[in-house]
């Protein structure tokens, strides 16, 4: 049976034409893309089943401070991992401080200096913040690929977006209860681990190409960075998937999943469940037997 949303289209909307209008004020070519994030996997209205005293008219400004939040981090991202040309990262670093900015005002009116969100909110970004940048320093050499441990890479998909708990912050301090502060937000970051491999194995070849090292890159590779070329790039490929790596990947999702059911089971109405982590799961397992089907026919065809 669907879990019960609160939320209609039109609130989303409200939300969007807030965000479009902070936006307006600066320079035309600076831009919202609406397309790099929504609400729809992260939004605090997905949690607000666990917080009923707190209405949309209370949560919105949270809501639209946290749009702007996730796609200046995704803007950020991009200047981190993909851009090369100078118009375009000068044009993406000038949005990212634009959103940041326009954010910070909202949640500054919001929640007072000696708010405990400050303090869970800084400790969520220094997360973010030090993932990146051991990231980065595996794709420039500076950190050794023998240090790439399972355990890190993992904890490195989690904190990639660990900004994204903030809307279980935010209304935690609404609310005026953190008692399940510590619940959703294990949830989500198991959740997050499972988004992060999804990536993965979606971009895999753009991460080869540019450096970015992932668990399912380390699984397969004996050194990085790899020089890459086709003969690589198809040796690779193969590895992949007649090795069992990306169902090796795919299985550490779905036991990310699995527990993120498990800790909010006794959470009823909880959209989040339904709409971000089912809807993964379900993506995850159309994959998997996607990948089975392709194997074992092209297999079957090397012996006919």
């Amino acid at each position: 049976m669907p879990e019960k949303t609160n939320n209609t289209p039109a609130d989303l909307e409200q939300v969007d034409e807030e965000v479009l209008g902070l936006i307006q004020a600066w320079h035309s070519d600076l831009g919202f893309p609406k397309q790099y994030l929504s609400l729809t996997n992260y939004g605090p209205h997905l949690f607000i089943a666990a917080f009923p005293s707190v209405s949309f008219e209370q949560m919105r400004p949270l809501m639209v401070a946290g749009k702007l939040l996730g796609t200046s981090i995704v803007l950020c991202d991009k200047i981190i991992d993909r851009t090369n040309e100078s118009l375009l990262a000068t044009k993406h670093g000038l949005s990212f401080q634009a959103m940041q900015l326009e954010a910070y005002s909202i949640l500054y009116s919001f929640f007072p200096p000696t708010a405990q969100f400050w303090q869970r909110f800084r400790s969520y970004y220094r997360e973010y913040v030090n993932a990146c940048m051991t990231e980065k320093k595996f794709a420039s050499g500076e950190l050794p690929f023998s240090e790439y441990t399972e355990t890190l890479a993992l904890e490195i998909a989690a904190n990639k977006s660990a900004i994204a708990k903030t809307s279980v912050a935010g209304l935690v301090e609404l609310a005026k209860d953190d008692r399940l502060l510590e619940t959703l937000t294990e949830a989500v970051q198991q959740y997050l681990i499972a988004r992060q491999l999804w990536d993965d194995i979606q971009d895999w070849k753009e991460d080869l190409q540019s450096g970015t090292l992932s668990l399912l890159l380390a699984r397969v590779v004996e050194e990085w960075p790899v020089k890459y070329n086709e003969e690589r790039l198809k040796y690779l490929t193969q590895k992949l998937f007649y090795g069992g790596h990306i169902n090796y990947v795919i299985d550490l999702a779905l036991q990310s999943l699995d527990r993120a059911k498990e800790i909010t089971q006794d959470i009823p109405n909880l959209e989040w469940r339904t709409v971000s982590v089912e809807v993964l799961e379900t993506h995850f397992k159309s994959l998997s037997e996607d990948i089975r089907k392709i194997c074992n026919k092209n297999i079957e065809s090397l012996h006919n």
